[in-house]
């Protein structure tokens, strides 16, 4: 079973990813009275969803419901990825677009065993397990009723996977209600005040063959419709040795040839996957999940071992439940729920603290040791800003000095914010703060090296202060707004010189025509550039200016090294070269006003000085 993919792809990959998702499936007509023709197929329904965009480590489900009298399935993928199949394994996992398909419960890639670009290159096959593909451009495909089952599938999306501080999600999809819990409990009249129940009462239910380890004690689970993406929890515990293993099989009774998951000894046991994850593996304890469990009916049989051993004696207890967090986010984050595509399905998933990341909250991604470590490196480094920050006011620059005084204030308490420490306010609030205040620290580092009027510095500083807002308010964590910024104040410090140039020559007289002498142009243009570095090594001093762009150059290489594990070390140095940068460019300016203005002074004081002798006769 299987079918083609059709893929168009480009070299460059974009995390951002938009989508726009359309499905529908058809209705085969043999008859020529229904007016379509015969071999024809016609549309019975379809829809679509409008573009969304997914940020790194966000997902997406769909659910698509195929009726037992659909002829095809199409399906119409586009975004805005852009991925070399040939450079896939190239690619880190966590910043990959993927898009999986599985059968009767939400897809989880984590469980994925197989090569991404296998899977892309061979097309999709034997979808009763899960298959996952390297999101593209456009991808499109058509499903015969002989390729696909009816039944309800689900899509999921993912704009990278892998354990993450604060997205780590577990679906639990249920239409019309927000999610639930059910509790297992045997018929028999009795109650109990949790949800474990004793295994003794019920072991006159057992089938028996001749064999004493064949007998077998069945329960059977009802997952809902809707409810498909719960997690069934299996507990199992003895006051002695526990004398059986579990067998699990869907739509029907498990046997030792027919099973879907087992667990028998810590040595026999289902592949480890997502789908089933053991946590508790002792010869007194069995503690595991099957993740994702489809909707329908679940069979679950003890095979009995040893029936006239010490087991048999001891008090078994067992649990059997639909639970939506796995083992409660191991106590690491909070179990939310959130809605899929549609608006009518919802999903739960483990929001894990600072510290913690994977499905269950169960992966430690920092020590506490290292948390603090990367607190303290991301909050202090931005105490580089009081370099500028006192050369502006010495200078007497007091608008540099509070853009500096603040930048590094804002970034402090938005890191501070960030790893979980303290939040002075909301964190947009203090994230907008923070780009926006250093967009201007670094566009007001070139100002500051213009001579021009304070006129037209407030000018340029109000149109930057506008567009730094909107930068900082619409996407203020594009890496290519490092370039922008950079490029927006080179442009200030130009149109600076050039109003200056304007304002202090404007009253020059030049001779109208045109020379034709090429030795005459050559001289004048060296002429004209020789005064021009005569003036820049007049105003800026050289060595400054280079231990400036020294740092500048320092500050861009670290901030293209950051990665989600190696962020709090590069952005730490981030902020001390980029603070660093702007107090070398601050120095690099000298101080050649006075000495300019002292000029003319001098002059009218000679002439007055002349003026004042005695004249005779």
């Amino acid at each position: 079973m299987g079918f083609n993919l059709i893929l168009w792809y480009h070299p460059n990959l974009v995390l951002a990813v938009l989508l726009l998702f359309s499905c529908s499936f058809g209705l085969f007509s043999a008859n020529d009275e229904v007016g379509t023709g015969q071999g024809e197929t016609f549309t019975v329904s379809s829809f679509s969803y409008p573009e969304t965009r997914l940020r790194p480590f966000d997902l997406r489900y769909i659910r698509v419901d195929l009726p037992p009298w659909f002829s095809a399935l199409s399906i119409a993928l586009k975004s805005d990825v852009d991925i070399d199949i040939s450079r896939i394994e190239r690619v880190p996992i966590r910043t990959l677009p993927i898009i999986c398909f599985r059968d009767g419960s939400p897809p989880l890639p984590d469980a994925l065993n197989t090569s991404l670009k296998d899977s892309a290159t061979s097309g999709i096959n034997g979808l009763d397990v899960e298959q996952c593909f390297p999101m593209q451009k456009n991808i499109t495909m058509k499903l015969t009723n002989n390729q696909i089952s009816p039944g309800v599938w689900y899509i999921g999306l993912f704009n990278g996977i892998g354990p993450t501080r604060t997205q780590s999600k577990m679906t639990f999809v249920r239409r019309g209600s927000t999610p639930f819990e059910s509790y297992y409990l045997p018929v028999g009249g009795a109650s109990y005040d949790s949800a474990n129940f004793p295994l003794e009462p019920l072991l006159k239910n057992s089938s028996y063959i001749g064999e004493s380890d064949n007998i077998w004690t069945y329960f059977l689970l009802d997952i809902p419709r809707g409810a498909a993406g719960g997690n069934i929890h299996i507990q199992l515990s003895s006051d002695t040795k526990i004398g059986y293993e579990v067998y699990a099989r869907f739509g029907g009774l498990p046997s030792l040839d027919i099973w879907d998951y087992y667990y028998a000894n810590k040595t026999r046991r289902s592949d480890p996957s997502m789908f089933f994850t053991l946590y508790d593996s002792s010869d007194t304890k069995v503690n595991f999940y099957i993740m994702y469990a489809r909707e329908g009916t679940w069979g679950f049989g003890l095979r009995h071992l040893n029936s006239n051993g010490d087991s048999i004696k001891g008090l078994n207890i067992m649990s059997i439940s639909l639970e939506r967090c796995p083992k409660r986010c191991s106590s690491h984050g909070d179990c939310k729920f959130s809605f899929d595509a549609s608006g009518l399905t919802s999903y739960s998933f483990c929001s894990c603290d600072r510290n913690h990341g994977g499905f269950d909250c169960s992966i430690e991604i920092v020590t506490h040791q290292g948390h603090v470590r990367q607190s303290i490196f991301l909050i202090v480094s931005n105490a580089a800003a009081i370099l500028p920050a006192y050369w502006a006011l010495r200078k007497k620059a007091l608008a540099e000095w509070v853009l500096y005084t603040s930048s590094g204030i804002s970034s402090g308490l938005y890191h501070a914010c960030d790893v979980g420490t303290w939040c002075a306010l909301s964190y947009n609030v203090l994230q907008f703060m923070d780009f926006w205040l250093s967009f201007m620290a670094v566009i007001s580092t070139f100002l500051y090296l213009t001579t021009i009027d304070e006129v037209f510095k407030r000018a340029i500083h109000t149109a930057v202060a506008i567009l730094t807002a909107l930068m900082a308010a619409t996407k203020a964590t594009r890496s290519s707004n490092v370039i922008l910024v950079i490029v927006i104040g080179a442009l200030g410090l130009f149109v600076g010189w050039l109003i200056e140039i304007s304002t202090k020559y404007r009253s020059l007289s030049f001779p109208i025509g045109i020379s034709f002498n090429f030795s005459h142009c050559f001289q004048t243009i060296k002429r004209w550039l020789y005064n021009l570095v005569k003036t820049l090594l007049r105003r800026y001093h050289l060595a400054f200016a280079l231990a400036g762009f020294t740092a500048l150059a320092m500050a861009a290489i670290s901030w293209t090294l950051e990665t989600s594990e190696s962020y709090w070390f590069w952005h730490s140095i981030w902020h001390i070269t980029i603070y660093t940068s702007s107090f070398f460019f601050l120095c690099s300016k000298a101080n050649i006003e006075d000495s300019e203005a002292t000029h003319p002074t001098d002059g009218d004081y000679e002439l007055t000085h002349q003026d004042s002798l005695p004249r005779s006769g």
